[in-house]
């Protein structure tokens, strides 16, 4: 077994990954409709006055639930987001180390182009 994805692997894991990103992404958007949907539906019966007593009870725990789901989701949304850009600054950063050891390796060996136009 290598010690390192191979490349092709490394191509069916970006896949998934943006599959998953795009699941998401529909599910957010699903969520955000419904819940839009739900409240529609809830400011368009407190308009009518003549709600009773347990009208009014389930409407305020549909609100609730709501409240709750929506917090739900602009936590996961905002972890989402945090991965991200964890996940891009760790490759940038990767990058720049390996650039910084490929250098030092070719300094080091004396392999180094002479550059000109430096200080003299």
């Amino acid at each position: 077994m290598p010690l390192c994805a191979t490349p092709a692997r490394v191509e069916d894991m970006r896949a998934e990954y943006a599959r998953n990103d795009a699941w998401w992404d529909q599910l957010v958007n699903r969520m955000t409709t419904e819940l839009q949907k739900q409240l529609a539906q809830i400011e368009s019966l407190k308009a009518d006055k003549s709600q009773s007593a347990p009208e009014r009870a389930a409407n305020a725990r549909t609100l609730d639930s709501l409240q709750r789901t929506m917090e739900r989701l602009m936590r996961a949304e905002q972890a989402r987001a945090a991965a991200r850009e964890r996940k891009v600054q760790s490759s940038d950063g990767e990058a720049r180390n390996t650039l910084v050891r490929r250098l030092d390796k070719l300094f080091a060996s004396g392999a180094a182009p002479e550059i000109s136009g430096g200080d003299q």
